[in-house]
């Protein structure tokens, strides 16, 4: 549902969907939860996507390939390519996804 409301224009949506999750006990939320949030706050505010990569890493996401290529396309978006090069080189197996991020994000 959140994929949905990213897709639909809709990133509030998404991201209040979270904020709910976590309130409600509805269960923790995963990799593929936090990708698609991170996503939400590209479109949104960068600080929002900070705030919401540090609460996956308390989760144990630092090192999830989702979470790390999302994070990766949020700071090209906002023009933080420093810190996108910086998530970059913490991958330990960067995909395709991954090098396409960085090079788009330079061009």
């Amino acid at each position: 549902m959140m994929r949905m409301y990213v897709q639909m224009g809709r990133p509030n949506d998404a991201l209040n969907m979270l904020v709910e999750m976590i309130h409600s006990g509805w269960g923790r939320p995963d990799n593929f939860t936090y990708s698609i949030v991170i996503k939400a706050c590209s479109e949104l505010f960068f600080d929002m996507g900070v705030g919401v990569h540090r609460q996956a890493l308390k989760y144990g996401f630092d090192r999830d390939v989702l979470v790390q290529n999302s994070l990766l396309a949020m700071c090209m978006v906002a023009g933080e390519k420093e810190a996108a090069r910086l998530t970059f080189d913490l991958m330990l197996e960067p995909t395709v996804l991954s090098w396409k991020s960085l090079i788009n994000g330079y061009f």
